[in-house]
């Protein structure tokens, strides 16, 4: 090879060097967080403080993780322990039901920027991500994600995620991941005042009940809808599912249960008659029905129903 273009070759390697060395992707992700955000906001993130001001009576918050996970593994574990050694306040959460009652309780009570991590399996992170999505429209979520191809990636994000992260990520990548969700959230205000004096948010979503045994439902407007047997059944079993959504075949097996030694067993067509009759109940009493259809599947929950049985 001629000297001339040994030379050229060298100088072109030593400028694309310069230049991944000048953008680092670390410094990207925590660089603009630091410059938007006072760093009082986040001391205990960065220094991994206690949450009080050692300069004075003044107690700083330390930011919320809400963690969503079906099933525990260990190596949540370990990243729930370095979130909590950097300063974050961890709340693990078995089922969405009660990651969507935190969530509500912190949006109107806590003064602390948060933000909500999934953990489960793929699809109930969807799930879940499409579910609080509609719940919760400014809280920041990331998903953490097994695979690295781009269609699941895709479709989670699509679901309701702001960004995702691999299980077997390390501490500092997770973390670098998670700040500008908390940054937003301290930015925005988000949990320092409830939902209704926040600029932009919406309303405190709809909250129902099942009481008396699972025989009457209780509307947002405290309305007493009494419940037949499958009715019954049907609100009973979303409400007790993990994911808050239940296939037609889950659904009538259990309506079917609870009608023990019946000649007419309960099929697809009868599934669409109770729905459709229920749903015409509850907009009787000035209200629409907490579920939703999932298209050729089953049914999932729309609003918190709380199990007060």
């Amino acid at each position: 090879m001629p000297r001339s273009a040994r030379i050229y070759r060298r100088r072109s390697a030593n400028r694309f060097t310069n230049v991944i060395e000048r953008f680092n992707p670390i410094t990207l992700v925590i660089m603009p967080i630091t410059n938007v955000i006072p760093r009082a906001k986040f001391e205990p993130a960065f220094a991994g403080l206690s949450s009080h001001n050692t300069t004075g009576s003044h107690m700083i918050p330390a930011p919320t993780v809400l963690v969503l996970n079906a099933r525990p593994a260990k190596v949540l574990q370990h990243h729930v322990s370095q979130l909590q050694s950097h300063g974050y306040t961890v709340n693990v959460c078995t089922d969405l039901q009660a990651l969507c009652q935190s969530a509500a309780q912190y949006l109107g009570q806590f003064n602390t920027p948060w933000a909500i991590m999934l953990a489960s399996s793929f699809v109930d992170n969807c799930g879940a991500a499409r579910r609080l999505r509609g719940l919760f429209p400014a809280v920041g979520i990331l998903a953490l994600v097994t695979s690295g191809k781009e269609g699941l990636l895709t479709h989670a994000l699509r679901s309701g995620a702001d960004n995702y992260c691999r299980y077997s990520a390390s501490a500092a990548l997770l973390m670098a991941t998670l700040h500008p969700l908390l940054a937003r959230a301290a930015a925005a205000g988000l949990s320092v005042f409830p939902a209704a004096q926040v600029s932009g948010m919406p309303e405190a979503p709809e909250y129902w009940a099942l009481v008396e045994r699972g025989w009457v439902l209780i509307g947002p407007q405290q309305q007493r809808i009494r419940l037949t047997t499958g009715e019954r059944a049907l609100l009973s079993t979303l409400v007790a599912a993990p994911g808050l959504r239940v296939s037609h075949g889950r659904l009538l097996n259990a309506i079917n249960c609870s009608y023990p030694g019946s000649r007419r067993p309960y099929h697809h067509a009868r599934l669409t008659l109770l729905v459709s009759r229920l749903r015409r109940k509850l907009r009787a009493q000035g209200c629409e029905a907490p579920f939703k259809s999932v298209h050729r599947w089953g049914y999932m929950l729309t609003s918190l129903v709380h199990d007060r049985s």
